[in-house]
């Protein structure tokens, strides 16, 4: 029964596994994130009042698939509240990392705040992993 368990255990972590070589995760900014505040130690920034969004994307590419191919970038496409748009290439010179963006205090209201963005992780062979904010849609362009 025991064994049984530990193949059940073993094939369940197997399968379980994913080839994700990028993930992002979307913050909100606010004076009260700071663990200086929860402990309750000096921090000169507790005094500053931010408040804003931000978007941390870290990647993690084996290094044989890394450096087989060249011209690894992360393509970061944002639309705001006011729905202008931004895109940013990163170029990336190492297997693992991480990026920040941080849309802060007057550039947060004047946008009216991150609406949805899409992270793009391509090499010269073409696009390896997309990863979209969940109301994401590519625009059609009518002419």
């Amino acid at each position: 029964m025991k064994k049984m368990i530990f193949i059940l255990s073993l094939v369940l972590l197997l399968t379980s596994c994913s080839k994700d070589y990028m993930v992002v995760y979307d913050r909100a900014i606010y004076s009260d994130y700071l663990a200086s505040v929860k402990m309750g130690t000096p921090d000169e920034r507790k005094e500053q009042e931010n408040i804003g969004e931000r978007l941390i994307v870290c990647w993690q590419i084996p290094g044989d698939v890394f450096y087989e191919a060249r011209g690894w970038e992360i393509v970061q496409k944002v639309r705001f509240g006011n729905r202008e748009e931004k895109e940013i290439r990163h170029p990336l010179n190492s297997s693992k990392g991480r990026l920040r963006y941080d849309l802060l205090d007057e550039d947060y209201y004047a946008k009216k705040g991150i609406a949805t963005y899409k992270f793009v992780l391509s090499n010269v062979d073409g696009i390896v992993e997309t990863w979209k904010h969940q109301i994401w849609v590519d625009y059609i362009k009518i002419e």
